[in-house]
Formats: structure tokens, sequence, C-alpha cells
């Protein structure tokens, strides 16, 4: 430090902006003491804190600013991710080396202020006990919704050079088949009236079945493929991203919504984001018919689950009901399906001890419930 002291009108404009901004970062409740603090400080100190206090308000001004624009791939959000890391960091540094220079300061001359050391002691504590609970905001609470926007706005990675129509075709079945697979669900949908929009549409199998029950319907998928395959058959189907569409519609405006096989692919914070959505925009009455994967079945992990690259979590049956009851919906029906072939699962005895024949038999059927049991189920919530 100088021997000379700092000019009064600096050092006076200098403590009074880092003040500001050490109170926006602590919140208003300790500002007026904050603030008298720092008077004292500079009315009774005898060393000069400027050069410091000047380095580390030059520090807080030049912290980072918001992240550009996330780019495509994991590289760009990563960058993102380490920025806002770095910004974080920088700001609870440049307010720690603050506190440490006013303590220094205080206690570097013939002066003792116990009442200002006390209070730093204090901030620091504070900084202390916010970093082990993982506490410090607001730039804590900023960075994780700025985190998250990026994770929304992260396109997926999997890009196959095969086209998903002839993937589809490949492990679904044919379309009779699965005209058959679904014909139940078009049904229950068609009682509702529409207008119905499926989300995930696919090459429009359920589009196609709603069509002929006279129900109106469009459809939406993130694949260009299936998108054109469905428009080819006359169907109205569009190319664009599940939640979007949906956010799009007007409250209340739905008679049914369709998710088949699609939320197996979605991330958690999607997942809740998309059932929420359905209980605004569907009408009092309306249904939303979402099949999935079932999890309570040990079948589909040597099958399903990890046949199609694009699966994230399976769902369980309890979970999602949960959602939509949560969500509002007045009632909700799980329906199970697709029973693995009858051929792979255990089967029963027979014997001459009934007692031993009945007790071995209710254990097949447990291990057959456990192993073998319905591949899918589809959550039937009515608004």
């Amino acid at each position: 430090m100088t021997d000379s002291p700092p000019d009064a009108t600096q050092l006076e404009r200098l403590l009074a902006e880092l003040a500001d901004q050490i109170t926006t970062q602590l919140g208003p409740a300790r500002d007026s003491e904050i603030t008298a603090h720092l008077a004292r400080l500079a009315e009774r100190s005898a060393a000069d804190p400027l050069p410091a206090l000047q380095h580390a308000h030059q520090v807080l001004q030049s912290s980072p600013g918001p992240p550009p624009e996330a780019g495509r791939g994991r590289a760009a959000l990563a960058a993102a991710i380490h920025q806002l890391s770095a910004e974080v960091a920088a700001q609870r540094s440049a307010l720690d080396a603050v506190l440490t220079t006013l303590a220094n300061t205080l206690r570097a001359g013939t002066h003792r202020h116990p009442d200002l050391e006390g209070e730093l002691d204090a901030l620091h504590d504070r900084f202390a006990e916010a970093d082990r609970r993982r506490a410090w905001t607001p730039t804590d609470l900023d960075l994780s919704s700025r985190l998250a926007a990026l994770e929304r706005a992260q396109p997926a990675d999997f890009k196959p050079w095969f086209s998903t129509q002839r993937f589809t075709e490949a492990f679904r079945g044919s379309q009779e088949r699965l005209d058959e697979r679904y014909a139940d669900l078009a049904d229950r949908i068609a009682t509702t009236g529409g207008p119905v929009l499926d989300l995930g549409c696919g090459a429009g199998d359920l589009l196609r079945l709603l069509a002929a029950r006279g129900v109106p319907a469009e459809g939406v998928d993130s694949d260009e493929g299936s998108v054109a395959a469905a428009r080819s058959q006359g169907l109205a189907a569009q190319h664009g991203d599940a939640v979007e569409a949906l956010s799009a519609r007007d409250a209340a405006s739905l008679g049914g919504l369709a998710l088949i096989q699609v939320v197996e692919h979605l991330p958690p914070q999607q997942l809740i984001e998309l059932v929420a959505l359905a209980a605004d925009k569907l009408r009092p009455g309306g249904l939303l018919v979402a099949e999935t994967l079932n999890p309570a079945s040990l079948y589909i992990y040597g099958h399903a689950l990890y046949l199609d690259p694009t699966h994230t979590t399976p769902i369980h049956p309890l979970y999602l009901s949960f959602l939509c009851q949560e969500a509002g919906f007045a009632s909700v029906e799980v329906q199970y399906r697709s029973a693995p072939p009858e051929a792979e699962q255990l089967a029963s005895i027979a014997g001459a001890d009934p007692e031993l024949v009945d007790g071995v038999n209710r254990t097949i059927a447990q291990l057959n419930e456990l192993l073998f049991g319905a591949q899918d189920y589809a959550v039937l919530a009515t608004r």
C-alpha cells in the first residue's frame, strides 16, 4: 500500500460502489449495516485500502456476462457450462477478496474496529456455509435456469443414416399387426369426438385408425421421414417438437391427446412439463392416452428397451399415474398390454400331490408376472 492518504472523494465513491455490489449479492437485509461500516472505515482507518479495493472492484466489473447462444453438439454445451461456472467463481472470489481486504485494512493500523471486524467475519462464515449447503444465490439460481434452457435447446446427437420408417418396419411389425394392436385405443379416443393431437405420430398408424372412425386428428413428429410417410397417406402431420406443438394450442381446446411410445424418449423435466401441458390443453372430459414400456416386467430389458437406441429411461406406471393425478386429471386408469409369447413363459406343473403342485404353480405364476409381465402399459387419464 502507498504511504500517502487516498483522495477522500475517490475513496468514498469507490466504497459506495462496492457496498452496492456487495449488498446486491447478499440481499438488502444488511444494506444499512454494511454502509455504516464502510463509512466508518473511510473515516477512521489510517491505512490506505484504495489500490486493493480498486483491484477487487475491477474484478467485479469484469465478471463474465451471459453466455453466447448455445451452439450445436456437446462441445458447445460444455463450453457454455464452463463459462457460467467461471462467472459464478469470479463473482464469489471477488466478493471474498473485498471482504478480506477490508478486514486486513482494519487490522493493519493502530485503530481497531471490533464491530466491523466481527461483521466481516460473520459474512465470511455466511459464504462458507452457503458453499457447504450449495445455497449460493442469486447467481446459483440464475445458473440453474440458464442451464435448463441450454439442455432444452440442445439437439439430439443421434443422427442415424438409416430411415426411422425402415427401423419401425423391421421391429414393430406390419401395418395389419399395428392396426390390430391399436384398434382398442383408437376406439377409446374416438369417444371424445376430437380434435385429437397425436404427439410422436410416426408414420401415422394411430392417425389412420382415427381417420377411419371419422375423428378429426393431426400429428406431430420430430422425424421428417416419418412425417412424409404420414402425409403420403393423406394424413395431417407436421414436423416439429412435441412440447412446442402442445404449448401452441389453446387451453381446453383438445378432446384427445395421444403419446404412443413417446414418454420413454423424454428426459424427466420434459416429461413433467408435457403432462402439465396436457392437463391444460384438454377440455373437461378429454382423454390423454400414453402408451409406453412397462419397467415392472423384466422381459423388456432383454427385448424392447435396448432395441431402440433413442430410449432414455422406462417410466414406471405408478409414477406416470401420479403425474397425471397431480396435474389435475379427474380419473387415471392403467391398462397393461402386449403380453410376451406364452411359449417363452414358465409352464405350470401337474402331479399327484395337490398341495405341492398348488404351491409350485403359485410360485411359477409369480415368476411369470415378474419375468414375463406385459411389455407395455397405457395410462388413460380423463380430464
